[in-house]
């Protein structure tokens, strides 16, 4: 499988392709706590791109339209258990407010920056292929 078209999860206007030569480092996965279908999509998304991709990127999950707590369909606990099943953070957005929207970028560089660190510390590969990591 060389890439995965994920129109299938999100609107037919949108059109991301994600392959294994895909570069990026972070990304932000977002739905609306008013959605639960958008909710429910999160975790073939999510699991489509550690498939495809050839590292460990860096995920942020993000609730948007947390202003619209009348019309709320996930809870933040749901919220907060899938980042944690991910292994990431999760956050609540409102686009509209701009509540916590610059936050969620200074969070997902906080922790590429933090990946970054561990990765530079450990030992460099050596020239015969032959590698040995303790930690």
């Amino acid at each position: 499988m060389d890439s995965v078209n994920i129109n299938c999860f999100l609107p037919t206007h949108i059109d991301i392709d994600i392959s294994p030569r895909s570069e990026g480092q972070g990304f932000i996965i977002v739905y609306s706590i008013t959605s639960r279908s958008t909710f429910e999509r999160l975790d073939i998304l999510y699991q489509s791109m550690r498939r495809v991709l050839n590292h460990n990127p860096v995920f942020v999950i993000v609730g948007n339209k947390c202003d619209r707590t009348l019309e709320r369909e996930v809870s933040v606990d749901e919220g907060v258990a899938l980042a944690k099943k991910f292994g990431c953070k999760f956050m609540e957005t409102s686009a509209k407010t701009v509540q916590n929207v610059e936050d969620v970028f200074v969070n997902l560089i906080r922790a590429l920056r933090k990946t970054r660190h561990v990765e530079s510390s450990l030992p460099a590969k050596k020239e015969n292929g032959s590698e040995c990591i303790i930690l």
